[in-house]
């Protein structure tokens, strides 16, 4: 009788990288688990069928949370812009996160910018709940190393 090996993360408790298949070992993910960023938005593939891997996004399997690193080489900070794309609108959009002091409609959701700080290593966690793929765009990355993973918690 075949051994079954479950092929998704499922729901996670442990972040998982979304550049990796599976949960490998530091070594593998320091190595191989950088996140390819877009040089423009309008690169990002609707149909996700692109043969360029970041031009379809990452698939994130529905997580709640999406965890950043980000480490800058260099003295000069650069500004990585997030998109989100779901499946049941089929387009990609710019991810707005929930601010709590907002006083109006517009003013609770800011957009999802990250930007690195120079010759320093950061990490951060943002809200996505449910959305399907992320994409990461930025005309300057020189310097910059980006890591993603998801968790359900």
């Amino acid at each position: 009788m075949p051994i079954h090996v479950h092929s998704s993360r499922g729901r996670t408790r442990q972040p998982k990288n979304l550049s990796l298949p599976i949960h490998g070992s530091v070594t593998l993910a320091k190595l191989n688990g950088a996140i390819t960023i877009v040089a423009a938005s309008g690169s990002l593939n609707e149909t996700i069928d692109d043969t360029t891997l970041a031009e379809n996004g990452y698939d994130t399997q529905n997580q709640d949370y999406l965890h950043i690193c980000m480490s800058q080489s260099t003295a000069v900070a650069r500004t990585v812009s997030i998109y989100a794309y779901n499946r049941c609108f089929g387009t990609w959009g710019k991810l707005k996160i929930p601010v709590s002091n907002a006083t109006t409609l517009n003013g609770m959701y800011v957009d999802a910018d990250i930007v690195s700080e120079a010759s320093i290593t950061t990490q951060f966690v943002i809200p996505i709940h449910g959305i399907d793929r992320i994409a990461f765009i930025s005309a300057a990355t020189g310097g910059l190393t980006l890591y993603a993973a998801g968790s359900t918690i």
